[in-house]
């Protein structure tokens, strides 16, 4: 059975990036294993499963830059305060530093790629 429409595409996708195996996936969606397989050549499905995908990886980043912030500003707090062994303090101060060369590799990633859709935009 061929999914007749998109939203389906997505359902299936889902139950693949959530689901442990094929064969949970394929439980999940009333299909056959082998079924999940073919559709997985299939370069619309392959489009939507991408497209699934990325947006997992949005929303889970999403969430992993606010709880960043939050351990930035408790970080802080630890290095900062007289009272923390040193030990502490500069274990502190090396995860700010962290932080803050991550921050800085996610903004030049970012300006890549602006920068290489522009450049290709200039062939079309």
């Amino acid at each position: 059975m061929i999914f007749p429409v998109k939203t389906d595409y997505e359902e299936l996708s889902l139950a693949l990036l959530t689901t442990p195996t094929i064969a949970a996936a394929a439980k999940h969606c009333g299909l056959s294993e082998g079924h999940i397989h073919r559709l997985k050549r299939d370069e619309e499905f392959r489009k939507v499963l991408q497209q699934k995908r990325s947006d997992i990886f949005s929303l889970v980043n999403d969430r992993a830059i606010a709880y960043r912030e939050r351990a930035f500003s408790i970080l802080c707090e630890i290095a900062e305060n007289g009272a923390e062994a040193a030990s502490n303090r500069i274990s502190a101060l090396k995860q700010i530093f962290s932080i803050g060369d991550s921050a800085r590799q996610e903004e030049l990633e970012e300006r890549l790629q602006k920068l290489e859709g522009n450049e290709s935009a200039k062939y079309v």
